[in-house]
């Protein structure tokens, strides 16, 4: 059966586990190079499961067009709820 990123259960409990895993695999170097390419307005996170990679590069940049796009609609719920997303009006 595998795991489905779809049930509620599974999207809270990545959400939790998820900052562990962007330190592991060294998202901060790659967040700093798109911050500081002054020439990226757009982005597109394409699996952005709870959201925190886009809130993090719109919170350093209120320029930034950032789509999130997800399967799960638990883990857009998630995303949707983060702070950022209602001060810079992201959808």
């Amino acid at each position: 059966m595998g795991t489905s990123w779809k049930e509620q259960e599974v999207s809270e409990a990545f959400n939790q586990y998820n900052d562990m895993l962007e330190n592991i695999l060294g998202y901060e170097v790659i967040l700093d190079m798109v911050r500081n390419d002054k020439t990226i307005t757009k982005i597109l996170d394409f699996g952005c499961g709870p959201g925190k990679v886009c809130a993090k590069l719109a919170s350093s940049n209120e320029n930034y067009r950032i789509i999130a796009v997800d399967q799960s609609e638990n883990m857009l719920s998630i995303a949707k709820n983060i702070e950022v997303y209602q001060i810079f009006n992201i959808n």
